[in-house]
């Protein structure tokens, strides 16, 4: 019995972390990190702020501990866009990226994180740490890009620029679904990729 009761509070503690993490995610994407409080995520997630602050000490912390998700995304990111035919590879991309859009919300509150300018009195560190996703994520999408240019498979042009250029189409199609929300239209495969195939 001990053991049941051991691994019941370490669901209910996973369980309790998730809900902040869910919380701080819409309201990190809706109000940005500056004018969000613990109090607001603790609100949110149904908790105390008390419960909050023992999870994250402070809201800059709970926002780390989201980007530190995100890094682990690169990886994915990394692996899936590894093989021979970047074509398949932007497609699968794509058309993951477009089954999150159709899900929900998620997709598009990450991407907002991701994509907000911190000012320059927050830690450098997590400035740093979006700078970095940013940077990894082009700098995938420029690989995938200079191999299908070497098999005519995409147009030609600056690789990093067209990397820079889906990437900007992405957060834009993301700001839209937040904005929009029901009254979002969900774009087609290739409306995103029309602007690189050949």
């Amino acid at each position: 019995m001990p053991g049941r009761t051991k691994e019941y509070g370490e669901k209910l503690r996973e369980a309790t972390r998730n809900k902040i993490i869910t919380a701080a995610v819409a309201l990190f994407a809706e109000k940005g990190l500056a004018a969000t409080s613990a109090k607001d995520i603790a609100s949110l997630a149904g908790v105390s702020v008390g419960l909050m602050y023992h999870y994250f000490k402070t809201k800059e912390e709970a926002f780390a501990a989201l980007l530190e998700y995100a890094m682990c995304d690169i990886d994915d990111i990394k692996n899936s866009l590894a093989s021979d035919c970047p074509l398949d590879s932007l497609n699968e991309l794509v058309s993951e990226i477009l089954k999150s859009l159709h899900a929900g919300y998620e997709f598009s509150q990450w991407m907002a994180i991701l994509s907000q300018p911190l000012a320059k009195s927050y830690n450098s560190e997590l400035r740093e740490k979006i700078e970095y996703f940013d940077r990894q994520f082009i700098e995938q999408i420029a690989i995938l890009i200079k191999q299908g240019q070497k098999q005519n498979k995409f147009k030609m042009g600056e690789p990093n620029m067209l990397a820079q250029y889906f990437l900007s189409t992405l957060l834009g199609i993301c700001t839209l679904q937040l904005s929009l929300r029901e009254d979002f239209i969900v774009p087609s495969k290739e409306t995103l990729t029309a602007f690189l195939l050949s």
